[in-house]
């Protein structure tokens, strides 16, 4: 795969610690938006040396291809992050399955930058890495990401009890699958 793919109107970029600042940028602009979606950040998650250790980190686990994360730039304003899209806990051989991420900035909400950057890096990881599921949790609150997961062709398969340490508390999600659909 590529480090960078482009849609109708995004470019989508795997970014390495050179970048660290472009990250660094969007989630300080986005970090009370976010805030209610997210577990608790360390002390240090803020800092320019933190975002480039995640930085590197993430590239070594895309090479083994454990791992993808594309943030997504605008074609017309290709020097600001307006969002992301992830690719977490691949496994490959009995199960070849993996958990669904993404998350757009505060003021690029509401124009379906989402569902396009979804979408494109979906096709990728069905056709390049040859993943056969897809799985994604939500929050019962986050109403437009069950939306829009839904109008990608994502079905509920139930309910995710206590999975997820938001704001001191265990929450529950709603659990929503992809399978394949070129197999």
């Amino acid at each position: 795969m590529n480090m960078t793919e482009e849609s109708r109107r995004l470019y989508l970029k795997v970014l390495t610690a050179n970048d660290a600042e472009l990250v660094l940028d969007f989630y300080n602009r986005n970090k009370d938006f976010f805030e209610p979606w997210e577990g608790d950040r360390v002390p240090n998650f803020y800092t320019i040396d933190y975002q480039k250790a995640v930085l590197v980190d993430e590239m070594k686990q895309f090479i083994k291809k454990k791992y993808l994360r594309f943030y997504l730039f605008l074609k017309n304003r290709p020097d600001i992050v307006i969002g992301s899209v992830c690719f977490s806990n691949i496994h490959y051989g009995i199960y070849q399955n993996c958990l669904l991420g993404y998350k757009i900035d505060k003021d690029f909400t509401r124009r379906r930058y989402a569902a396009e950057a979804v979408a494109k890096s979906l096709d990728l990881l069905f056709h390049e890495w040859k993943l056969h599921r897809v799985e994604v949790l939500i929050s019962p609150k986050n109403t437009p990401s069950l939306n829009l997961s839904r109008k990608l062709g994502f079905y509920p398969e139930g309910i995710s009890y206590s999975c997820v340490r938001i704001n001191g508390q265990w929450q529950d999600c709603h659990r929503l699958v992809m399978i394949n659909p070129y197999e």
